[in-house]
């Protein structure tokens, strides 16, 4: 071979190296986004999925942010009008993503949906649950993974016709709630505490209200229980 076909190879050779690089470097910053975004689909059908399992009539609310987006799951009454759980999941909404904000996390997404006991009919106990996610950078590989969550106050609401918490008068109204609401007080109870069985068994023992004006029994807004 001729030196000027040596030549010619090499600087072929030295213009085709970068091209292939840069290729290579194309396609799998391609192949990151699309997995990225399968990730962010298979994450927004799971918390569908969970609030439908919970309580299924809701709404879902996009708020656009400058670095990301926060989704609401916000349950409805059966009059189709969204119940004041909503202000609260705000609060926990705003406060994920500024918090994913200091941390300087890169495509924020925050999905903000509920937990739901069933108490009597259409008595539902609701807890507002948050969740943020971003890009994770792993072993030199980008991610879409949890950054973290929160967890917020419980109500219990009629959602036949209401859309504000219930006080202790209405459950009173329904005398077959209240076995119900006892279990719920008991297991706010064993959640905040270590009980050791003999306390369990004193605390399940423990007489519960049969009068709307029992002074042994709170009931509020956030909805506290006091056994």
């Amino acid at each position: 071979m001729r030196t000027w076909q040596k030549t010619i190879i090499i600087i072929l050779a030295l213009i085709a190296i970068p091209i292939i690089y840069f290729e290579n470097q194309y396609f799998s910053h391609q192949q990151k986004e699309a997995q990225i975004k399968t990730s962010q689909k298979a994450v927004f059908k799971a918390y569908r999925i969970h609030s439908e399992n919970n309580y299924a009539n809701f709404a879902i609310y996009t708020d656009t942010k400058s670095a990301g987006k926060i989704y609401y799951f916000v349950p409805k009454n059966q009059q189709g009008h969204a119940i004041d759980l909503r202000r609260q999941q705000q609060r926990i909404g705003e406060q994920l993503y500024q918090k994913a904000r200091k941390q300087k996390q890169k495509d924020i997404v925050v999905y903000i949906t509920y937990n739901g006991d069933n108490l009597h009919d259409d008595t539902y106990c609701l807890t507002p649950t948050g969740a943020v996610y971003s890009r994770v950078e792993h072993h030199f590989s980008t991610k879409f993974g949890k950054f973290t969550d929160q967890l917020g106050q419980e109500a219990v609401y009629n959602l036949a016709n209401q859309t504000h918490p219930v006080t202790f008068r209405d459950l009173y109204q329904d005398a077959a709630t209240l076995p119900m609401i006892k279990q719920l007080a008991v297991d706010q109870q064993l959640k905040k505490h270590n009980y050791t069985p003999h306390q369990l068994k004193a605390l399940e023992n423990l007489d519960f209200p049969t009068d709307v004006n029992y002074q042994q029994f709170s009931f509020s807004e956030s909805v506290k229980y006091l056994v």
